[in-house]
């Protein structure tokens, strides 16, 4: 599995990733030449077997925002950044500023779309498509067709087009991405405005605040058995999210 952290400042949650999975690779990205030099330097304190799975990444957002409100973008430009993509994404702290939250959004639009194994003949346009014949191709027959007369040799053309269509479909898209963002909750516009801007993305968000509340307190209950502890009173400001397309 590849884990990619958005706006990683110090890479906590990435490296702590790293550390904790040790099947899984880890992205950890930036925007500022400072951020990234102490990013570098984080992951060279990391044990070796650890680091050699973490990299680190210039990313600006406005360009994969600007990808995803071009599907027809060149396919180069789909490939440039293709290996940021990731199963996993994590965001932590993000949403405060209005000004950056478009870039964002469209960021988690472009990085969340289903994952493709031919990325030369990909676009958005081409995955929408590919979703609506498929739905349309593997629909159950309609009843005058159904009750017609077969040759049980051979396969019905509807059949045959279903097949193929699933066929096509499948070797086109294989995986969904999911993200996590956790950020605190300095006013109620702030989120507002960040949910419909993924919403007009046609991305969902699921919050898991209080699923989070609640593991923070089986934690507290636990003590020193458990290895990680947040006071419950800490989330009462903290909002969580598993956004996906």
């Amino acid at each position: 599995a590849h884990v990619v952290e958005l706006g990683a400042g110090v890479g906590l949650p990435g490296i702590v990733a790293a550390t904790c999975a040790p099947e899984v690779s880890v992205t950890l990205t930036d925007n500022v030449a400072a951020t990234l030099d102490n990013l570098r330097g984080n992951v060279f304190l990391l044990p070796p077997d650890d680091a050699k799975r973490v990299r680190v990444l210039t990313l600006d957002w406005n360009e994969l925002a600007a990808l995803s409100r071009n599907p027809s973008a060149p396919n180069d430009d789909f490939r440039l950044h293709e290996d940021l993509r990731g199963d996993v994404i994590l965001g932590s702290d993000l949403v405060y500023d209005l000004s950056v939250l478009p870039a964002l959004a469209g960021t988690l639009a472009w990085l969340l779309r289903p994952r493709v194994e031919d990325a030369a003949t990909y676009s958005l346009t081409e995955s929408g498509a590919c979703a609506a014949s498929c739905s349309a191709a593997c629909q159950p027959l309609p009843a005058a067709e159904a009750t017609q007369p077969e040759d049980k040799d051979r396969p019905s053309e509807h059949t045959s087009a279903g097949q193929a269509s699933k066929r096509a479909c499948g070797s086109l898209i294989s995986k969904r991405p999911v993200a996590f963002m956790a950020s605190e909750k300095r006013n109620d516009e702030t989120w507002q405005t960040f949910e419909a801007l993924l919403e007009s993305h046609g991305l969902s968000a699921r919050r898991l605040t209080n699923a989070a509340q609640e593991l923070a307190c089986q934690a507290s209950d636990r003590g020193s058995e458990c290895p990680f502890y947040v006071d419950p009173n800490t989330l009462e400001r903290i909002i969580i999210i598993e956004v996906s397309a």
